[in-house]
């Protein structure tokens, strides 16, 4: 058992170690809706870490094609975190290094509030993992964000009904998200490209479906 508690320890000081690079990063974007069709003329406003994600005019304001997909480069930056991963067959997992990158994406949303139809502009956040391997793990939205009174996407939203009920929602945009994400991940692939040792190339492949809308609020 020592061996196995020293063993953890000697990964979360290796894993743990605070190190960022600022990278060009080459995206692939693509949209489609809840039948995996695309969706096209789709403007989409991406931000990722090392940059001021929460500020309205942070990264790059793209439009997909006739294909629902988008291509652009960014200068990102990709930090290191430690992620736990069992080790073979066994009950014990160890934290071990990744490559971690924060992506947020404004969105649009149209939804009925009130008896009005409104276009609500919200940020979706998720963090993705690279591990030595080349396998990612993550792909989920991790928080929603609204402007606050300063204009930043720095109000959070709650989607999950059972923290505040629906009919308890007096704020607006509270009410429109409620039990309605919107848009589900389903790429996010981030890959590492070691061909040219001095210059490492980074892409990720990322894709977000866009649910059904539900019923009037």
């Amino acid at each position: 058992m020592k061996s196995w508690i020293a063993l953890a320890c000697l990964f979360v000081a290796m894993a743990g170690a605070a190190h960022a690079e600022s990278i060009t990063l080459a995206v692939t974007l693509k949209l489609t809706d809840d039948d995996y069709k695309p969706l096209a003329n789709q403007s989409v406003r991406l931000t990722f870490s090392g940059q001021d994600w929460r500020s309205p005019n942070a990264g790059q304001r793209v439009v997909t094609d006739a294909n629902g997909v988008a291509h652009f480069t960014a200068v990102v930056q990709i930090d290191t975190q430690a992620q736990s991963r069992n080790v073979g067959m066994t009950p014990f997992s160890v934290p071990v290094r990744t490559d971690h990158l924060l992506i947020a994406a404004e969105l649009p949303r149209v939804l009925s509030v009130d008896g009005h139809e409104k276009v609500f502009h919200w940020l979706y956040t998720e963090n993705v993992f690279r591990y030595s391997s080349g396998e990612t793990s993550g792909g989920y939205i991790d928080s929603i964000f609204g402007k606050g009174p300063q204009g930043r996407f720095d109000k959070q939203l709650e989607p999950n009904l059972s923290v505040v009920h629906m009919a308890q929602r007096t704020d607006p945009e509270q009410r429109a998200i409620g039990g309605d994400e919107g848009y589900v991940p389903t790429d996010f692939l981030l890959d590492r490209d070691d061909t040219d040792k001095a210059h490492p190339r980074w892409t990720l492949s990322l894709g977000f479906k866009r649910m059904p809308r539900p019923l009037a609020h």
